[in-house]
């Protein structure tokens, strides 16, 4: 199961480039006689393929996802509120969105002042990261509220 090429596929750096050298060797040895490769993304088999870590002999599936139970959330009544409220839920890494999410929540709040926008989701150490200074900037706006790790996001879906 591949979830997802992460950082050292989507940079340019000497050590993203090292690291991703290493990682494509890896792959190539693990999954060498694999049958079936399944990929969450639909642009990680072909960049499998272009780089010879799989084959016309390995099947491929998408899945759309892992690890989510669906029975374990619900959808609840919209509740009726005077406020709309966004929710972005992952790790704080600039891949994620995080970046794009803020701007958005200017954008939105600047002609719906009433839009609160909920983020969810671990500070994550990494080359990748959105920087503490940019996070804590725009939590600082009051329609933006950065709730940290939970161990539970149905409350916040909800």
């Amino acid at each position: 199961m591949i979830t997802g090429l992460g950082y050292a596929f989507s940079g340019r750096t000497i050590k993203q480039s090292l690291v991703k050298r290493l990682l494509i060797i890896l792959y190539r040895y693990a999954l060498k006689k694999s049958e079936v490769v399944f990929f969450q993304n639909k642009d990680d088999p072909v960049i499998f393929h272009d780089l010879k870590i799989i084959t016309p002999n390995n099947k491929v599936v998408r899945v759309n996802g892992s690890e989510v139970n669906i029975d374990h959330y619900y959808c609840s009544e919209k509740s009726i509120d005077e406020n709309t409220t966004f929710l972005l839920i992952c790790r704080i890494l600039k891949s994620k969105g995080v970046i794009e999410y803020f701007k958005a929540a200017e954008m939105i709040y600047s002609s719906h002042a009433g839009a609160v926008f909920n983020l969810v989701g671990p500070y994550h150490e990494s080359p990748g990261k959105v920087e503490r200074s940019e996070l804590e900037k725009y939590s600082e706006e009051d329609f933006i509220n950065y709730l940290g790790s939970v161990k539970d996001v149905r409350p916040y879906i909800e």
